[in-house]
């Protein structure tokens, strides 16, 4: 049994009783059969929280899972018993022990983090057998054919500072903010929506844009969403100030708002039920 760090220390509880055991993340009462117990400090977890507290570790860019109670670290079939419902993170984690293990033989697809193992570590052009991507197995970049990956990289870098010069008073492109697509605007306003991701942004500043009925929108010109390019764009801390200060006028008027509120309520429903009253 392959293991990313010691031998296994964690086992599935899959006996038919119903014996109920408590939780040592959300202390719920739960069958043995949905539950697994750390041989080492004899905890058990729930599948429930021992899943969460898996897919957690893993989003937060962590392959050596260490148990929830003690620092001895999860096995490999352990792990993936808990991401066979979420392809998406299997992927993540596999990439993740991949790159970890810095095997000169063994690398991850760009496109699609597929694991891929080449004969010699001369090879310079991978076909992933999965999404039939093109790419370079030395700098780990899309495939460029008869250019050296320092001049692919140096061709790179000055895409990006292409992209931050000036025509006519914008900018040649702007990167969606959620999956780093480049996109150029020809005409038109300045919230974009990016084709592959479907984000909507604003290609003045390149954030997200976001709205609240309490705090506004990103085109508003006193919120604290608001473009920083739409208001006061060379003074920010003058911006900043009085955004601020105006966000904490509306915070602050929130208790008083809903004292009015519990106070005026009864009264109107009194008055309203004396003119009932009255009707009939």
């Amino acid at each position: 049994m392959e293991s990313v760090g010691e031998d296994p220390n964690l086992h599935a509880n899959r006996s038919n009783s119903d014996v109920l055991s408590a939780c040592s993340i959300c202390l719920e009462s739960v069958p043995k059969h949905r539950a697994s117990t750390h041989e080492k400090c004899a905890t058990m977890f729930c599948d429930s929280c021992l899943g969460a507290y898996i897919r957690l570790q893993i989003t937060q860019g962590k392959w050596k899972l260490e148990c929830a109670n003690c620092n001895s670290l999860l096995t490999l079939d352990v792990i993936q018993r808990f991401l066979q419902e979420y392809p998406l993170l299997q992927e993540h984690f596999a990439r993740l022990v991949t790159d970890a293990r810095k095997d000169p033989l063994v690398k991850t697809c760009p496109n699609c983090c597929g694991r891929h193992r080449v004969k010699k570590d001369k090879t310079k052009r991978v076909t992933c057998e999965q999404c039939h991507f093109d790419w370079c197995f030395s700098c780990h970049a899309p495939w460029h054919k008869a250019m050296s990956c320092k001049d692919f990289k140096r061709g790179s870098k000055l895409f990006k500072e292409w992209t931050k010069d000036k025509t006519e008073g914008a900018i040649n492109a702007q990167p969606c903010p959620k999956c780093r697509v480049f996109i150029q605007r020809l005409d038109g306003c300045d919230q974009m929506s990016c084709p592959r991701c479907r984000t909507t942004f604003c290609y003045l500043c390149g954030e997200r844009i976001v709205y609240s009925k309490l705090l506004g929108g990103h085109w508003s010109i006193y919120s604290v969403l608001g473009c920083r390019y739409i208001y006061k764009p060379d003074r920010p801390v003058q911006r900043k100030v009085i955004r601020g200060f105006l966000l904490s006028m509306v915070i602050t008027s929130l208790p008083i708002l809903a004292t009015i509120f519990v106070v005026v309520s009864p009264a109107y429903g009194v008055h309203q039920l004396h003119k009932y009253i009255r009707k009939h």
